[in-house]
């Protein structure tokens, strides 16, 4: 059985691309900029990370596209919202190419979409009352929300029978542009995975006050405090799946794998379309280099939820190139880089240029080094990474 608990010790031979995975998951994301970004989901261990200029007034203006899965423009019903602390702040209808924009915190001196009629007004008092195109021909919201508010916020699509992918703004700057990128719709009918489970619905009160103590005390950073309540809401209510999986992070960050392990198992066992679970178990195979066992699980959780997971492809990518698929090690690393617009996880690119050179895609390999460079030109693998563009670049120009 594929999601049998393992008895063997932690492998102490990490390969470079699972460091990164590994960092990536567990100790929070690196961005663009050098800040950190903590995975999402209860049970997050709190990380270290910057904070945008609250006395910035410039705001920070978004654009994107939105598509169907099979990349067609998305209808011009749909529309992109921005959801700051579970409150839909603003939403801007798509134009006949899935092109969106919208602008949050600062200020304006015109706008040139009105709000939605159930939101309140927060744009500028001098705003025009017509709708006349701005100087970009853009449809812009204007929003005082407080810039330091941005780590709360972030922004995803809306249509009838569809789920799109969400694009957490935490660890953006406040100024300038940003673009996010494609972001994809998915019929409803393929998302039967969920991101909190059910069992919480019918946890009994005496469980989900402890699981939110557990909540409180992880914020504070009082880990055995937050294990101690942990254990109460599981004894509880033992098919607290929530419970489990926030135990199980627990454990994983005491190093204590196959207590982790099991409690991910048991969360599992309490509610098998629980689909972070799956994640953090592919994450311990991969981490003893049991690389079918990582493609099955992942396998698993794309099924469930192909949307909300891209570390769900990485890890199935990186599981499929060492298992010598190159064909789906590339089709998963792919979907990584149309879901992470944000490039919260570099090392995407170089697993496809891993994926790229055996293919003998040389331009192709380079392309993916070149974009790690540009997301992360410090990184301590930096040199080795140039080295390697220009050892390609020699022998395609001896090709010729």
């Amino acid at each position: 059985m594929i999601l049998a608990r393992l008895r063997r010790p932690v492998s102490p031979t990490w390969l470079f691309l699972l460091c990164h995975t590994w960092v990536s998951l567990v100790h929070g994301v690196q961005t663009g900029d050098g800040s950190r970004r903590s995975p999402g989901g209860f049970g997050t261990l709190p990380t270290a990370s910057s904070s945008a200029d609250p006395s910035s007034s410039a705001g920070l203006f978004i654009t994107g596209t939105v598509t169907l899965e099979d990349g067609a423009p998305a209808p011009k019903s749909t529309r992109v919202e921005c959801v700051c602390s579970s409150r839909t702040r603003r939403s801007v209808a798509v134009d006949s190419r899935g092109f969106f924009s919208l602008q949050i915190g600062g200020s304006a001196s015109y706008i040139t979409s009105t709000p939605d009629a159930d939101e309140s007004p927060i744009g500028s008092t001098d705003a025009p009352t017509d709708r006349t195109p701005s100087r970009l021909g853009l449809p812009i919201f204007v929003d005082w929300m407080s810039s330091e508010r941005l780590k709360e916020c972030e922004v995803r699509a809306t249509l009838d029978g569809f789920r799109s992918n969400t694009v957490s703004l935490e660890g953006s700057t406040n100024l300038g542009q940003l673009d996010l990128g494609t972001i994809v719709l998915y019929p409803l009918t393929k998302v039967s995975g969920t991101l909190v489970s059910v069992t919480g619905l019918r946890a009994p009160k005496e469980a989900r006050k402890a699981l939110e103590r557990a909540a409180k005390s992880l914020q504070e950073r009082n880990y055995e405090k937050a294990q101690t309540e942990l254990n109460k809401a599981v004894l509880a209510y033992p098919e607290y799946a929530e419970a489990w999986f926030a135990l199980g992070q627990l454990h994983e960050r005491a190093r204590q794998i196959q207590d982790a392990r099991s409690a991910y198992q048991r969360a599992l066992a309490s509610d098998s379309n629980y689909v972070k679970p799956y994640i953090a178990l592919a994450r311990l195979a991969g981490s003893e280099q049991h690389w079918k066992e990582v493609s099955e699980i992942t396998d698993l959780a794309i099924a469930l939820d192909p949307v909300d997971f891209p570390e769900a492809y990485y890890l199935n990518s990186l599981a499929y190139y060492r298992l010598s698929s190159l064909d789906a090690a590339e089709r998963s690393a792919r979907k990584v880089l149309r879901l992470d617009p944000l490039h919260r996880m570099p090392a995407t690119h170089l697993i496809l240029a891993e994926i790229l050179e055996q293919k003998q895609d040389f331009a192709g390999c380079i392309e993916q080094l070149r974009s790690y460079l540009q997301i992360l030109p410090g990184a301590t693998s930096a040199d080795r990474v140039r080295a390697r563009i220009k050892k390609l670049e020699e022998s395609l120009r001896k090709g010729q």
